[in-house]
């Protein structure tokens, strides 16, 4: 239910957070592309951040946060980006640099 109405406010935002970490906790597959949907939409780290860091936790989907972050990290804002690939465990020795940012390949 909580998918259906537009969330643009600060207070959705924090109840989709929390529906997220939910999910996760739940282990809900079902709901991880929403979930990845979720954090490429959010940039703030205070939704962003235990989140990565959940869902790297979750084995069963590594892989697809590791892709969807490689994905989109141009598009967050340095920073960010930076924090996130340390959580994922993506070592700075491992980036390339590009126009505008690194590469985690």
């Amino acid at each position: 239910m909580i998918f259906k109405y537009p969330y643009g406010n600060c207070e959705m935002y924090c109840k989709l957070y929390r529906w997220c970490r939910l999910c996760i906790k739940a282990k809900w597959i079902d709901q991880l592309d929403r979930i990845l949907k979720f954090i490429t939409e959010q940039g703030r780290m205070k939704y962003i951040g235990p989140i990565y860091r959940e869902l790297y936790a979750w084995e069963q989907a590594r892989q697809k946060t590791l892709d969807t972050f490689k994905k989109h990290h141009l598009n967050m804002m340095a920073v960010s980006s930076q924090k996130i690939a340390k959580t994922l465990h993506l070592a700075p020795h491992r980036a390339k640099e590009k126009e505008g940012g690194y590469s985690y390949e």
